[in-house]
């Protein structure tokens, strides 16, 4: 079943040049690295308390350190949504579109 959420459908930028946020004092590999951080914090047996602490070092860690995790959860979310596709042979919009039906 497929499902519309409402959301406009645009372009899909299939890959992000590092460069463009570079120059908007923003190092794409360092945002990544930050969700990397708390992403394998969140999947670990270590507990909640030790997931928020990596979550709350990574948005503390310097004036534009929220922004930079945000960023680097937007790649992170992209490069494994493009996993996902060629895992499934189904779409992106497919996939967020299934999830969104949990959201409902």
């Amino acid at each position: 079943m497929t499902v519309e959420v409402g959301l406009p459908r645009v372009g899909v930028q299939r890959a992000v040049d590092p460069s463009s946020w570079q120059a908007a004092g923003m190092d794409a590999r360092e945002n990544v690295r930050r969700a990397i951080d708390v992403m394998t914090a969140w999947t670990s047996d270590s507990g909640d308390d030790f997931t928020w602490s990596r979550l709350v070092q990574n948005v503390t860690d310097g004036p534009d350190a929220d922004t930079m995790l945000l960023m680097g959860f937007v790649n992170l979310a992209g490069e494994l949504g493009i996993r996902l596709e060629k895992a499934t042979g189904q779409d992106l919009l497919w996939h967020l579109q299934e999830i969104a039906m949990r959201y409902l």
